[in-house]
């Protein structure tokens, strides 16, 4: 099997330099700056920033739109021969990596974690209402990413007791937890 999967296509913004641009003269992260804190040197500076996001939209952005990122998977006869071989030597760095390098997390389904990670009905009331998470949304995160981890791991490395059935149920469980949270492996 050859893999080569090319960088996403590159979009042209102004954003950065609108957020250095706030960072430099509020002296804080451009998140915690509100609108209504901005004087009109602000205001005209973003307008000149926007008038120049539009241009880039219109010239380099619409070029880029038709662009595709480079993928090409050639997979050999016997790559399938013990598919789930194969693909979890792929999986597996990749599970890691987002592990390691995160920007955030997704939420977990308390019914997938252990007991000591469930947030209480209080914190799920709280949830609900609110939309924050609780204290431990990250370690159940982070709990997830480790079963399916540990799957994976067994896979490629052949580790694991393979005669000792909580073994194979934890194995079993990365991988359907793999399925489940398929859809929320970005970063």
């Amino acid at each position: 099997m050859r893999v080569n999967i090319g960088k996403y296509v590159h979009w042209y913004t102004t954003t950065r330099i609108e957020n250095a641009y706030l960072e430099w003269r509020y002296k804080k992260y451009s998140w915690e700056i509100d609108d209504s804190d901005h004087d009109w040197i602000d205001k005209t500076v973003m307008r000149i920033l926007d008038v120049w996001q539009n241009v880039l939209h219109y010239t380099i952005n619409r070029i880029q739109s038709r662009r595709e990122q480079k993928i090409r998977v050639h997979v050999d006869p016997w790559d399938t021969w013990s598919a789930d071989y194969t693909l979890a030597h792929v999986i597996l760095p990749v599970l890691e990596q987002l592990r390691d390098t995160n920007h955030g997390y997704f939420l977990v389904d308390p019914k997938d974690v252990p007991r000591e990670l469930k947030p209480t009905k209080k914190e799920l009331d709280h949830y609900r209402k609110t939309m924050e998470t609780d204290s431990k949304a990250y370690d159940r995160y982070e709990w997830v990413m480790n079963e399916m981890i540990f799957a994976f791991r067994s896979k490629v490395k052949d580790e694991g007791d393979w005669e000792n059935e909580a073994t194979l149920k934890r194995i079993q469980n990365g991988f359907e937890l793999f399925g489940k949270y398929y859809n929320a492996l970005w970063d």
